[in-house]
């Protein structure tokens, strides 16, 4: 015979008992065995948090400590099996930047991408002559040789803005 068939929630009755997030802590099953379940766990100690590792991704895999924090947005291999932990900033990802006054600006990005087309693309973007825009890291300018790796810019997207010049 085959696997024993999970219990499926029977009519409106059964499903009104499941209501979202806010019921989160209650345990639902057959209405004589509903119970409430004790508090959410308590926040683990600040003490734990300080001995965190901040993981600086790069291009390459490298192995992920298992108190590392890590960033969002990279690729991870969580092999099955118990091997190594591996993170590393995807081949391709895309940056976001709020531009005032044009919304947000969107734009796929490598490890190559020169922030010269990064440039052009917000110009474009703005509709804008590329001379006419500025790409800021940290309210600096940042020049066009430069590249997506080179800046760091997978780690630093949180500090790029985008000018017009003038």
């Amino acid at each position: 015979t085959g696997p024993p068939e999970l219990p499926r929630l029977g009519g409106p009755a059964e499903q009104s008992r499941l209501t979202g997030p806010a019921e989160l802590g209650r345990i639902t099953g057959p209405p004589e065995q509903s119970r409430i379940a004790g508090p959410p766990p308590a926040p683990a100690p600040a003490a734990s948090c300080a001995a965190t590792t901040l993981f600086v991704p790069t291009y390459e895999w490298q192995q992920l400590p298992d108190e590392a924090r890590v960033p969002a947005g990279l690729e991870i291999s969580l092999p099955l099996d118990g091997g190594v932990k591996q993170a590393r900033i995807p081949r391709r990802w895309q940056l976001r930047v709020w531009i005032d006054g044009h919304a947000f600006w969107r734009t796929d990005v490598t490890r190559g991408t020169p922030m010269g087309e990064l440039r052009r693309s917000a110009a474009q973007h703005m509709r804008q002559p590329t001379e006419a825009v500025e790409l800021l890291l940290d309210g600096s300018a940042v020049r066009d040789e430069e590249t997506v790796e080179s800046v760091r810019l997978f780690s630093r997207r949180d500090v790029v803005s985008v000018r017009e010049r003038g």
